[in-house]
């Protein structure tokens, strides 16, 4: 894409435009998958796939935008990869560093009763990009507040705490604001046309 051509891309996503957002995050995904895919150890893969880290870093871009400072592809790349790394950093640490997560004390389900569950097919990868398609535009729906809280608390993993003091809040006032955006968010996903 042409530096004009991004401006003006980035500009239209900043002002709320779903289709020059989705522009802007789906040109990174191959890049973002091959650079997940060298930073995410086969062990760790059956916990979380290169492919969902992606959509959560694409997902957390989406509902982030306006934070974007830069005006420049390279700079986009720049930010998107740090979302990523990030994701990687926060994943690696949940389950290498909690015991109750160690992989060394997991126990296969499967037995010749209950077969484990088949590998991901093209199928399944598009019902779940689509189901990331639906998730940004019901997040592009709502209040930046709401967009806000949610990313802090799902995507960076902030206790109600943490949210509290960033948002000059208590954590009891931080968590109803989570449960009042969770509730936008899942009426939005129950009625796209709002």
């Amino acid at each position: 894409m042409r530096i004009d051509d991004f401006v003006h891309v980035l500009h239209a996503a900043r002002a709320g435009s779903r289709e020059a957002l989705g522009m802007l995050v789906e040109a990174s995904r191959g890049r973002l998958h091959r650079l997940a895919s060298r930073h995410v150890e086969s062990e760790l893969r059956p916990k979380n796939s290169p492919s969902d880290l992606v959509q959560d870093t694409l997902l957390e871009a989406c509902c982030s935008i306006r934070q974007f400072k830069g005006d420049s592809p390279e700079q986009f790349e720049a930010w998107l990869t740090q979302i990523l790394f990030r994701n990687v950093s926060n994943f690696r640490r949940s389950y290498r560093h909690s015991e109750k997560r160690r992989l060394n004390r997991e126990v296969r389900l499967s037995s010749p009763r209950h077969p484990a569950a088949p590998t991901s097919a093209p199928d399944d990868q598009l019902a779940r990009d689509e189901g990331v398609a639906r998730l940004s535009q019901a997040l592009n729906r709502l209040p930046n507040e709401d967009r806000r809280i949610l990313a802090m608390r799902f995507w960076e993993r902030q206790s109600f705490e943490s949210i509290g003091q960033r948002e000059h809040r208590s954590a009891e006032a931080a968590r109803k604001l989570c449960t009042r955006a969770v509730r936008r968010l899942a009426q939005a996903l129950k009625d796209p046309a709002r």
